[in-house]
């Protein structure tokens, strides 16, 4: 297993990506499923504005709400991948987190 975590600060807070993840190894590329890597659903998703979501909520499928919280962002500003995007710093700085099933002594890029 693999954790991914996405931590925010004032000068690096703003996210709307795919994530991709993909063995580096012999054989070609093979690849690792990452839920909801541009933030587009969950239970009752921003369509405009932002929502604010605490550390522990579970709306933001597939990731895990950690430290002050974040902005789930509907369409306040443009998403680079989809239509909406994640601000790390509700209060204090946010982080999310996922863990994602690999391969003993592979090698992922993600």
């Amino acid at each position: 297993m693999l954790l991914i975590a996405i931590s925010g600060s004032v000068n690096n807070a703003l996210w709307s990506c795919s994530y991709g993840c993909r063995h580096a190894g012999g054989g070609g590329a093979q690849a690792a499923t990452i839920i909801n890597g541009s933030f587009e659903t969950g239970i009752n998703p921003p369509t405009t504005g932002a929502q604010q979501l605490g550390a522990g909520n579970t709306n933001l499928e597939g990731w895990t709400i950690e430290n002050g919280g974040i902005d789930w962002v509907g369409t306040f500003w443009q998403a680079s991948n989809g239509t909406r995007s994640i601000d790390l710093t509700l209060v204090n700085a946010g982080a999310i987190s996922q863990t994602i099933a690999t391969v003993r002594k592979k090698t992922y890029y993600v």
